[in-house]
């Protein structure tokens, strides 16, 4: 297949696992706000249950493939990580959502289903209003995608304007997070090894391209400015 191809199989499977994150975090939050709620305890405790269900079996897979993809689309194509604003601003984000969804929700899902069981609710709004910190971003994230606001950075005045990727580059990007769910599921649990590599060698291949624009010598400019 093609470099184009290959390049609109890694847009559709971003925005896919994207889209996958979001509605999943959205769901997150309102579980973990019934085992909290009104509802009767069998219901506040399946409510918790179910949040670490999704959690550790859904959600945890589709953050690691939107950001894979959403690294690699960096990495492979002229957006890159730091030329533009708005790709910036998303990488600043998704750092904020690993954050949240890695460091602090996680690592207490256990402690919201015995909460819950117990009759409690210390801790868990806090975990709701986390989730529900993670879902907004990804709004933040869609308007971003589609009005690009902010233009380039001063890093993109310095540096060549970079190309796209080949199609087989294109094709690690794709396959690699799809390689790893599948592996993830059925044997290592959530592990984005391969994507990583994936992008490290698209990083270091592609690294001369950020190469300073040549200046123009004077010798080269005298034509230009006869002829005018």
């Amino acid at each position: 297949m093609s470099a184009r191809t290959w390049r609109q199989l890694l847009v559709w499977l971003h925005v896919a696992s994207s889209v996958s994150w979001m509605s999943q975090a959205a769901a997150l939050a309102v579980l973990l706000f019934t085992a909290i709620g009104p509802a009767p305890m069998p219901v506040r405790v399946g409510a918790a249950t179910s949040a670490k269900l999704l959690d550790t079996t859904l959600l945890v897979y589709s953050a690691n493939v939107a950001t894979a993809t959403g690294l690699l689309l960096a990495a492979t194509t002229s957006w890159r990580f730091w030329l533009h604003r708005w790709v910036a601003i998303k990488l600043v984000l998704t750092t904020g959502q690993l954050y949240l969804g890695i460091g602090i929700l996680s690592l207490r899902m256990d402690a919201a289903v015995t909460t819950a069981t117990s009759g409690g609710s210390a801790g868990v709004a806090g975990l709701g209003a986390a989730a529900t910190l993670m879902a907004s971003a990804f709004a933040v994230q869609v308007w971003l995608s589609v009005a690009k606001p902010g233009g380039r950075t001063r890093r993109a005045a310095t540096v060549r304007r970079p190309g796209s990727a080949p199609a087989w580059l294109f094709a690690l990007a794709v396959l690699a997070p799809v390689v790893e769910t599948v592996l993830g599921v059925a044997v290592t649990g959530p592990l984005p090894v391969l994507s990583l590599v994936v992008l490290t060698v698209a990083v270091v291949l592609r690294a001369r391209e950020r190469k300073p624009e040549p200046a123009l010598t004077s010798a080269k400019r005298r034509p230009a400015a006869s002829r005018a």
